[in-house]
This record gives C-alpha cells, structure tokens and sequence, in this order.
C-alpha cells in the first residue's frame, strides 16, 4: 500500500514525536465513549523533557495527577487534519526502542470520579436554580468541573429536567373551600369567592382583624398530621441514632412553606415554621419578611430546616406550626391568603426553583394527577407524577464518575454528548445531527461493502428494549425501576431484546425508547474498506456506489500503517438497480 500519507506528533505544543506508522491507527465512532481514540506508535524519545511528557502519573500517586496531550497531524490526498486528544495511557520503550500511546478525546474525561457532590453546601438554598433545570446546564455545570473548565458549544438539543416526583400539600384545605379548621384569637376567618391571584375566578380565606384594635395580625396556618386537622404536623420519624443532623447537613427535613397574600395597604408581612420537640419546646425558627405593597396579589416562600446551616444550631424537631403574620394591621383589616402550600421534605425534594401548588380538586396536567388523601377540603392534597423523574438522579454522589452521572441523564432525553479531536463538545440529537457536508466515497477495496444480518444479536436487530435502574438513597433503602419500548413489552412475542442497567436513580423514561431507536438506526450496517479520506468521521452522510442516498458513517478506523480506512455505515441499501 503507498506510503503517501505524512502524519506527525507533537506532545503537550512543545515536543515532537516521531511516529511509526504501523500498529498506529485513529478511531472515531458514533457508538463509543469517548468519540475519538487512538493508538500510536513512536520510537521512544531520548530526551528526558519529551519523556517526561509522556508519562500519565508523574507525580509519584501524590499531589493531583497531570494531564498531557498529544497533537497527531497526518497529510493524506491533500487534506489534512489535527487531532487534539489526552494521553490515556502509554507503555514503557520495548526492546525495539518503540512506546505505544493511547490517545482520546477529551469526553474520556467524565470517566473521572467526582470529588464533590452536585449539592454542596455553596447549592444548599438554590438547589438546581443555580445548574438547571434544563440539561444543558447541568452539562455545563459538570464540565466545568472538569480540567480545562470547557463548555457546549452553541446548539439547540436540550431537555427539561425538572424533578417530577410525589408531594403532599399539609395545608388541609389549600384553597379555602371551608374555614372550619381556621382557629386564632381575635381573628374572624371567612372564605370568599373572587377575582384570584391568577386572574381568573377562585377560592381563598381571608383573615380579618377582629380583636377592635390595631396590632400584629397573626394567624395559624390549619395543617393535617395522620388525616386529623390541627395546627401543627408532626415530623416523619428520622434515623436519630446516626446523628446525621450534625454530620450531614443534607440529611436534615425541610419544612417548605409558600402563600399568596394581599393586604389592603402596604404592610410587612411575615412567614415563619416554628420547629418543635416532643414537649413543645421551641427548637429553631424565625420569622421571615418581606414587603407587600397595597391591594397587590404577591407571592410569598421560604424554605427552612430545623438545623440552621449558618450557625450550626438546632435540633431535632417532632413537629412543627406554620404562621403568617401582618406587622400593624389596622381594627377590622381583612388579610388575604390563597394557594397555602406546606411541604415537609428532604434533601432531594426542593430542586424545583419555584414551590407547586397542590390541591386535591386541581385538574390533571401534563405532568401529574391529583387528589385528596382524605376528606375533601380538610385532609392533605396531594399530587402523583404520570412519569417520575427521580430528584436523586439530578444528584452527582461522591465518588461517582462524571459518565455515571451525565449518561442516564442524556440517554432518558434521546440525547448524546459528544467531543471531537478539536476539543468542542456538543450535545446532539443523534438522529438528526450530522458532522459535515455528505462525503462520495470513492477508493473502495476489495471485496467491497459487505453486510452480515444476524437477527439473534440484540446489538443490531432488536425488536425491543429493556432499561432498569437500581439505587440505594441515604435512608439505605433500595429501589428498583424499568421501563420497556414498546410499553408492555412480552419478551415471548418480540425477539430478540436488548436491555441496559444503570446504577443511578430513575430519571424519567426514555432511555429503552432512545437505546431501541439507535439498534434500529445502526441497523445490521455494511462494513467497507477504502483509500484513507481524512474528511470521513463519525455523523457523516455518505453516498457509496450502487447504494440509496440517506447512508450515515456510525464508525471510521484510520489504519496509518496501511494507508486506508474501514467504514461502518447506518441506513445503508443498495439501489434497486
């Protein structure tokens, strides 16, 4: 085969290899992680520098490990082309005076393990508003914890990743429907009917001052504990023995509390959860306020813990009450207070950057149902997603690779994050992305495209998919989910199947539909082997002699040494001719 081709090397922009062409080849492929992988083949460099340059652990396993890189420039038929990739791995000279190096892109780069958790304490009250919830933030927050701090290139492909999990709403009746559980000393409380906050026709309590004087306002939100009214909501038991409240902040439960008010002049208004022990003894809580200005409809939140992260204090709380209150109403002043929301939750269940409403006579929507856990208007409300999204799968566990976390994620939204030898990283739609204009393929060797079907690989002629997840949460429960594409799938009619595992939590389904679809896509793919074109890559339509246009390059191998490639090739068919 001619030596036509000039390829070379240099390590780290400073030091030049020299490149032995045979054993040395370049992979890109659509169906890998990385995308871009290479083996290379030099004669070992007698200067130390150089050396030293290509070891990938030259810090003796202390202090952080440091990464090289390597720039593998070949000339072929007049093209070139640079391929910037990490230096993964290299052997020591062997007796030919020859190393062997192995060379990726940089998306080897999420097989790194994470040395923080996606929640530190720096995201403890943003949760996802800082990173999401769209995926392509949290792609970018996950890379730019990586070397280099890269980031995505511009594009479209992206996928909503809001938390779609179960909450119960504590107020007992949300939307005042009645005012039998509405109790406070010089306070009359009554349910009116109006113009709401959203515009249109609703339900709310107000809350009057009835005492005959002017002063502080302040009236006791009716929550549920067991189907029971009451003022107060007692605390799902905690592990109390671990002492986690002291060692894990993100073990501690949340009390989440939002109301719309209206007052009939501007007015501080304030919200607090009070936590409690078992004897009724304040554990933490303060009021928090905020102004409302005159006959405005204004939205109100807090998110609370009965462990104060600032100062380290607190304690563990049985119950908890939650207040609103109006600093110096006017006698006979009427607050208005509408959608009540009191949610006590833990560590994984405020991700959501703005509190749901929840109520049980709120009609189905895109993304849950809802109904009431007991009596209608005096029991908790509470909403059941129609396709989970697990808030833990949005969670990056200590220790937990980069890929682990991201794949499930991108894999769920039909999606692929991908980095070529340039360095650029990309999130596509791997059925509709494509890397360059169509390339004709010409130089085509003997035999020629070649096909083999065999219909018993699930890697190549699936009929169905199977994904399943598997975790453990904090508490040490395990779970366990699948879905299937098609739904129902009955392995004893369709076959054969392909199925994935992910140790990670459940992030909505998608991922047996994406990993049936690009089975489908790749096909049983014709496999052909050509003079090398340093324009061919992975993503690329092609057009081959004798075959129907519409044909996509999956997978192309650089054989230096030989001077040619081999193709894989999707939704290859030949002519009718």
């Amino acid at each position: 085969m001619s030596r036509s081709a000039a390829w070379s090397a240099i390590a780290d922009a400073a030091y030049p290899l020299k490149v032995e062409l045979d054993g040395s080849s370049i992979t890109i492929s659509e169906s890998t992680i990385p995308t871009v992988q290479a083996t290379l083949v030099i004669t070992a460099p007698s200067e130390a520098a150089t050396l030293a340059h290509l070891k990938v652990d030259d810090t003796g396993f202390a202090g952080a490990a440091v990464l090289h890189r390597v720039a593998l420039t070949g000339t072929v038929q007049g093209k070139t082309r640079t391929f910037d990739l990490l230096l993964t791995a290299a052997t020591d000279p062997d007796l030919t005076g020859r190393m062997t190096l192995t060379l990726a892109s940089d998306d080897a780069l999420p097989g790194l393990v994470s040395v923080r958790d996606y929640l530190d304490a720096g995201d403890a009250t943003t949760g996802l508003a800082g990173h999401g919830p769209q995926l392509r933030s949290i792609i970018n927050w996950a890379l730019s914890n990586m070397p280099g701090t890269p980031a995505l290139a511009a594009g479209t492909a992206d996928a909503n990743m809001t938390p779609r999990y179960e909450l119960e709403n504590l107020c007992v009746d949300p939307q005042a429907a009645n005012v039998g559980s509405w109790v406070a000393p010089g306070i009359t409380f009554a349910s009116v009917t109006g113009t709401d906050h959203t515009g249109a026709s609703g339900k709310w309590v107000t809350a009057k001052n009835s005492s005959g004087s002017a002063g502080d306002l302040t009236a006791s939100v009716p929550l549920t504990t067991k189907g029971t009214p009451t003022t107060t909501h007692t605390l799902a038991s905690a592990p109390r023995g671990s002492n986690i409240y002291a060692s894990d902040p993100y073990g501690i439960p949340y009390v989440w509390f939002s109301v719309w008010v209206r007052t009939p002049a501007a007015r501080t208004v304030s919200l607090l959860i009070q936590y409690r022990d078992v004897n009724g003894v304040a554990v933490t809580g303060s009021w928090q306020a905020f102004s409302v200005a005159a006959n405005t409809w204004t939205h109100l939140s807090v998110l609370t813990s009965q462990w104060d992260r600032a100062t380290n204090t607190g304690g563990i709380a049985d119950f908890f009450n939650a207040f609103v209150k109006v600093t110096g109403a006017a006698a006979n002043e009427v607050l208005n207070i509408d959608e009540i929301s009191v949610y006590a939750v833990d560590e994984f269940e405020w991700l959501e950057t703005n509190p749901p409403f929840i109520a049980g006579d709120k009609a189905q929507d895109a993304n849950y149902t809802y109904q009431w856990t007991g009596t209608v208007g005096a029991s908790t409300s509470r909403r059941i997603p129609l396709d989970p999204l697990d808030p833990q799968s949005l969670i990056q566990q200590r220790g937990e690779t980069w890929k682990d976390f991201l794949e499930p994620l991108t894999d769920a939204a039909a999606l692929r994050l991908i980095c070529d030898e340039t360095r650029t990283w990309k999130l596509v739609d791997p059925a509709t992305y494509t890397s360059g204009p169509t390339l004709a393929l010409t130089g085509i060797l003997s035999p020629g495209p070649q096909r083999t079907v065999d219909q018993t690989d699930a890697g190549s002629f699936a009929r169905g998919a199977i994904a399943r997840y598997k975790w453990t949460d904090k508490a040490g429960r395990t779970f366990i989910e699948t879905e299937s594409q098609p739904p129902g799938l009955e392995p004893r009619t369709v076959f054969p199947i392909a199925v994935v595992d992910y140790d990670r939590p459940y992030p909505g389904s998608g991922a047996a539909a994406f990993l049936l679809s690009r089975i489908q896509q790749l096909g049983t793919p014709v496999e052909v082997t050509a003079t090398t074109d340093l324009a061919a890559n992975a993503y690329l339509p092609v057009t081959i002699p004798g075959y129907q246009a519409g044909a996509v390059i999956n997978a192309v191998v650089f054989d230096l040494g030989q001077d040619e490639m081999r193709l894989t090739i999707r939704n290859a068919h030949r002519s009718a001719a």
